[in-house]
């Protein structure tokens, strides 16, 4: 009996004062991070094994480089730093580059469309929907990850400083300072 009174107590108490953080951790940024670098690093190695005898190769696997390289580079800052700000910004720089394969991944399927309808087959560029449809599940991927980061990256709440000023009267005494309150993030 005694033992169930301070096991109910304990949980009573731990459930008043345990908050809900709106903000994510640092390790499920970190996972997320990991994640988004897994995703990248496929769809680069999906370019290069299936999509070299297209005309657009050198652009697409170029752009899937940089995607590349800055997903690890955003794992690496998450992994190692909790700066939040610097992996917003190159998650901004990321998505730009997304969108930009995104509309050459566009590009390709409206080519495989024509081709496919018109009878265009043999030839070594002939590039089949199948495999942009596959491309384009590996991007859907990319950008879930890469957007339920940005989500929990905005969720935090940014520090509010106070800044103090003196303020002048007519007569010889000042008046005490009162707070200005300036949000920077």
């Amino acid at each position: 009996m005694k033992t169930t009174l301070t096991f109910a107590f304990a949980i009573a108490t731990l459930g008043l004062f345990t908050g809900t953080a709106s903000a994510a951790s640092d390790l499920h940024i970190d996972d997320l991070a990991a994640q988004l670098q897994r995703e990248t690093a496929e769809f680069g190695e999906e370019i290069e094994h299936h999509f070299r005898s297209t005309p657009s190769y050198h652009h697409l696997a170029n752009d899937a480089r940089k995607m590349k390289r800055l997903a690890r580079h955003i794992h690496t800052v998450a992994h190692h730093t909790s700066a939040r700000r610097h992996i917003i910004l190159d998650l901004a720089q990321l998505d730009k580059i997304y969108h930009h394969v995104e509309g050459l991944v566009d590009e390709m399927d409206h080519i495989a469309r024509y081709r496919g309808r018109h009878g265009y087959h043999g030839d070594t560029y002939t590039l089949g929907r199948s495999e942009t449809r596959h491309l384009r599940r590996a991007l859907r991927r990319i950008s879930a990850t890469m957007h339920h980061l940005q989500e929990d990256l905005q969720m935090v709440p940014t520090p509010v400083f106070n800044e103090y000023r003196l303020r002048k009267f007519r007569s010889r005494f000042m008046a005490p300072p009162r707070p200005v309150f300036n949000i920077r993030f």
